[in-house]
């Protein structure tokens, strides 16, 4: 199953396939020399580790699914010679690039190459695997592999320690103390009753005083 912010973050998704709102983009610049075979085994070990990078949500008898694949790959990185000028241009194209989360794994990635010694890997993650608090041990995970990738003469694998617990445990949990829309648990009830009635007969809109219109489409 899904959890709840899953859910809504789908269902977001799948109304507008085009859009990159919920894209995360991290962009590393990285200078001297790049072993980009490590690289790329380093990053096929994050996306094994971390389950949702290699997590699509296709319809199952009319709801979303989680279906984790047991054998991801990972595309060859070929670096992409490119300029100063051109970065930006190919770094906004990569994080404006949208997902379809019911046949695309969450995570793109692209190398670019400036010069002999210097690179820039982008990764571009979607919310429904990630958030801004992601980014620190996604970027740890990928150092430590490739920094034990290149310790190694024949790319050995590092062998990391396995996540003590993956997010698919914590969708059940949240299952379990929370419920089904048809069958909710008391806990749910009880926020259900006090919010259903604390928002009572708001308004649609607040009449702040902006100092611009509210614009006639989305934005963001």
């Amino acid at each position: 199953p899904l959890s709840p912010a899953q859910q809504r973050i789908w269902f977001l998704n799948q109304y507008d396939t085009t859009t990159p709102t919920y894209n995360i983009p991290l962009t590393l610049h990285l200078t001297g020399h790049l072993d980009t075979t490590a690289l790329h085994h380093a990053l096929t070990d994050l996306i094994h580790r971390h389950q949702p990078l290699h997590t699509t949500y296709p319809l199952h008898h009319g709801h979303p699914t989680q279906h984790i694949h047991p054998h991801p790959t990972t595309p060859p990185l070929t670096p992409t010679p490119t300029t100063e000028t051109q970065l930006p241009h190919h770094i906004n194209a990569d994080t404006t690039q949208p997902f379809d989360l019911t046949t695309d794994t969450p995570l793109h990635t692209h190398l670019y190459q400036l010069d002999t010694t210097h690179h820039t890997l982008t990764l571009v993650l979607h919310h429904i695997a990630a958030d801004g608090h992601s980014l620190t041990p996604l970027t740890h995970d990928l150092t430590t592999a490739y920094t034990a990738y290149t310790a190694h003469t024949h790319h050995q694998p590092p062998h990391p320690t396995p996540p003590p617990l993956t997010y698919t445990d914590y969708t059940h949990w949240q299952h379990q103390l929370l419920g089904t829309p048809d069958h909710p648990t008391p806990t749910t009830q009880t926020q259900t009753t006090y919010w259903t009635t604390t928002l009572t007969n708001i308004p649609d809109t607040l009449p702040l005083p902006t100092d611009r219109p509210r614009p006639t489409h989305r934005t963001h």
